[in-house]
């Protein structure tokens, strides 16, 4: 394992499709890959729920290019939407299906002002920026989860896929 990690770039790892891993050394692991996949959310909720690892209520709304719902109904109201059968009351989550999108936007009920906080990779000092908008974005794909109350507390989660394989030489 040391030197596929120490001497042999990145970049040059079968079938590694993403810019950075963090890996540890194990006596019995030749290498690891990460798995392309796990840069698509719905992927990567549906892993952790097989592997009996706790994720938020969430539903998944893919749209086709016109902007129209996949395979499911969609109703946007003023303080909820549904998916299907779920209802999820503002506020919510609005994440889009691609992990490397990171706008991830948050949308308030009209009891506490409406509006939307929308967030994205650090640009300066600047993480998030409010809207006034209220309504749901209605192109692309989206997961909605209920949105987790922490007090103030930050939380970020990042989830990581690794497939432990054989050596690459």
């Amino acid at each position: 394992m040391g030197k596929v990690l120490t001497e042999k770039p990145f970049i040059g790892w079968k079938g590694a499709k993403v810019r950075k891993v963090f890996c540890f050394p194990a006596a019995s692991i030749s290498y690891v890959n990460v798995f392309p996949s796990s840069l698509l959310r719905p992927t990567m909720y549906s892993l952790l729920a097989s592997a009996g690892i706790d994720t938020p209520r969430h539903a998944i709304l893919l749209r086709d290019e016109n902007g129209e719902p996949i395979n499911t109904n969609f109703v946007e109201y003023e303080d909820s939407v549904q998916i299907g059968d779920v209802v999820f009351q503002k506020p919510f989550v609005e994440k889009p299906v691609n992990a490397e999108d990171h706008h991830i936007y948050i949308y308030y009920p009209s009891s506490a002002g409406g509006g939307s906080q929308r967030l994205f990779r650090k640009v300066g000092n600047r993480s998030s920026i409010y809207s006034a908008e209220s309504s749901v974005r209605n192109e692309g794909s989206y997961i909605y989860e209920d949105f987790v109350v922490t007090d103030g507390t930050d939380v970020k989660v990042h989830t990581f896929l690794f497939i432990l394989s054989s050596p690459l030489d």
